[in-house]
């Protein structure tokens, strides 16, 4: 019974780290995209998903920018926290495997 129902949180877990997996990539690539003219963001429909995702993940990316040092520039909270959670997702699937 107890193992049913942890089975059923870790997939949870990972549902929800993979989602954010895909956020973080997207918003991620619109920055890079964005930085190198490949997106225009005079465009409304490009800019409205990017401030959607823009809030979705800054509340994550915010701890990290104070934390992480610029590296000539570049933001790399970003790809650290793509990192963390892919470490997350190992994790999680690893624990699914013991259950």
């Amino acid at each position: 019974m107890i193992s049913a129902i942890l089975s059923t949180l870790l997939f949870a877990l990972s549902l929800v780290l993979n989602a954010l997996f895909i956020l973080v990539f997207l918003a991620f690539l619109m920055t890079w995209l964005f930085a190198f003219g490949v997106l225009n963001p005079n465009n409304s429909t490009i800019a409205q998903f990017n401030a959607v995702l823009q809030r979705l993940v800054e509340p994550m990316l915010k701890p990290l920018r104070k934390r992480l040092p610029k590296l000539g520039g570049v933001d790399i909270s970003s790809f650290a926290l793509l990192l963390i959670i892919v470490v997350l997702r190992y994790f999680v699937a690893q624990l699914r495997v013991m259950v």
